[in-house]
């Protein structure tokens, strides 16, 4: 096999054929823990007005996006911005309707873009854009509505992780090897924010390095993989391991499992010498 990315997807892919419709398999969100690792702030509020006018704002070389303006008034901040009363998001408006055409109706899970609607209250998980004080909703899993049945659940997750994210080493020491476990693939998530992809990387602290692969090690590898679910093999995944780190891939793969004792071996093998690597912010990484 060529392509080790895709044929792990397609690993990953069969494993939810048998018990997810097939449609659900492009819109799942990633587990609400890394969604609060990747996202730049996280509040409860509720969107009271549009900017009258749409603005653009680059969002990369040559390139920019029109943007509706919400003012979201906030409740509670879950994580950063501490000194925020009000939060200026943005959002893709939709597109114009053709008279002459039926309206286009797009089901929540398969439009990627967030609309936010005035009175609308939510759980915002932010990204900071381009323009100084604003920020946005890439995708449709970072606002949590406050109609949604899983609202309050939602909001508690996220505040218990954003503790984690505070106290990591607490966590990665923890005496119960879920806490241990949860702790490291926040963590991973965190360092490994594809949002950083393609920029320069640091290696973290040997000490944590040794804890996160040890806790990912120890980590529950028999249970099944369920969407918005944190898994050992997934969190393995997303260390960015290359031949380079003696990472191979496998021969004669024949079931996931074998996947997971590739997986397992290699941490075993290289608990005390690999440093997790970290992403650096493309403005970090620049200077």
């Amino acid at each position: 096999m060529k392509n080790w990315n895709v044929f792990a997807a397609t690993i990953g892919a069969a494993l939810f054929a048998g018990t997810v419709p097939a449609r659900a398999l492009v819109v799942a969100p990633p587990p609400g823990p890394t969604r609060v690792a990747q996202a730049d702030v996280i509040v409860v509020g509720r969107v009271v007005a549009h900017e009258p006018k749409d603005i653009e704002v680059m969002v990369g070389p040559g390139a920019k996006q029109t943007y509706r303006v919400a003012i979201v008034n906030i409740t509670e901040i879950v994580r950063g911005a501490k000194e925020l009363k009000t939060v200026r998001v943005g959002f893709i408006p939709p597109p114009p309707n053709d008279p002459n055409q039926p309206p286009i109706i797009r089901p929540r899970p398969f439009g990627r873009n967030v609309q936010l609607n005035v009175g609308q209250d939510g759980l915002f998980f932010l990204t900071k854009a381009a323009q100084k004080d604003l920020y946005t909703t890439p995708m449709y899993y970072d606002v949590v509505a406050g109609e949604d049945g899983n609202f309050k659940k939602e909001v508690d997750e996220a505040k218990q992780a954003s503790k984690r994210l505070d106290n990591p080493m607490d966590g990665l020491k923890s005496a119960n090897a879920e806490e241990r476990f949860q702790t490291a693939a926040l963590l991973v998530a965190f360092y490994r924010n594809p949002r950083n992809q393609g920029g320069k990387t640091e290696a973290v602290s040997a000490e944590q390095s040794k804890l996160i692969l040890q806790a990912i090690t120890d980590g529950n590898w028999s249970a099944p993989q369920k969407f918005g679910a944190q898994h050992p093999w997934m969190v393995f995944s997303q260390l960015g391991l290359a031949a380079k780190d003696g990472w191979m891939q496998p021969r004669n793969v024949k079931t996931v499992q074998d996947l997971h004792r590739a997986a397992q071996e290699w941490l075993r093998a290289n608990l005390e010498t690999y440093r997790v690597q970290r992403l650096l912010p493309r403005e970090v990484a620049q200077k």
